[in-house]
């Protein structure tokens, strides 16, 4: 009887013990199957215009990534352009600062030369005036003058200089026009601030001279 209870009961054991394994391999079975039922109703439940419209956003993505990539390199492209152009316009300016002090320098060397004493100092400064420091000594005199001719013009040719000479050498005096070189740039000077250059310069030779007798004058008186 006891070998009988002691079967009977390890049998109930071992149904008890298949009954729960074949428990567990259904429900991972069924949590298998309602996993994938589950994605089903999911994808089901997302409309199409949603897909279309996720798929045509990356579209759009790709278009505006090729659009940037596009643009940077147009402005890339510009940029080396527009630094090839500063690079030239930099060279130039440097060029022309060079000429700057090329002329200030000659400009300056030029102002030393007046005013004009004698004859042998208006020889020599004709014979040394030529087309390459012509524009030097014509902005000397315009520096001298300071655009005011008549008062100014003693700092070009001296006063003893004027009593000895006017422009066509009238009244005995020496003529201005024979050192062709000399004559040309000091109207060309005057004439960046006059209408009539000669004209200015005829009314400057005769200040000049007034002034001279206007001097004499008063020595003697005192």
């Amino acid at each position: 009887m006891n070998s009988l209870r002691n079967i009977t009961v390890l049998l109930a054991f071992t149904l008890s013990v298949f009954g729960a394994v074949s428990g567990v391999r259904q429900k991972s079975k069924m949590s298998k199957v309602e996993t994938a039922g589950k994605l089903r109703r999911m994808n089901a439940g997302i409309p199409q215009s949603f897909v279309d419209s996720f798929n045509n956003s990356c579209n759009k993505c790709n278009n505006i990534e090729k659009l940037l990539t596009d643009k940077i390199s147009e402005l890339t492209e510009l940029v080396e352009k527009q630094n090839t152009v500063i690079i030239d316009i930099l060279a130039e300016h440097t060029v022309l600062l060079e000429k700057l002090s090329q002329k200030e320098k000659g400009t300056n060397s030029a102002i030393l030369k007046f005013p004009i004493k004698t004859d042998a100092d208006i020889a020599k400064l004709d014979a040394d005036i030529n087309d390459n420091n012509r524009v030097c000594y014509i902005s000397a005199i315009q520096y001298l003058l300071q655009g005011q001719v008549k008062k100014n013009f003693e700092k070009v040719l001296s006063r003893q200089f004027c009593l000895e000479y006017n422009i066509g050498g009238i009244a005995n005096k020496k003529r201005l026009k024979d050192f062709g070189n000399v004559y040309t740039v000091l109207k060309k000077a005057i004439g960046k601030t006059a209408v009539d250059a000669e004209a200015e310069i005829r009314k400057a030779f005769q200040v000049v001279k007034k002034r001279h007798f206007r001097q004499v004058s008063f020595n003697k008186v005192t």
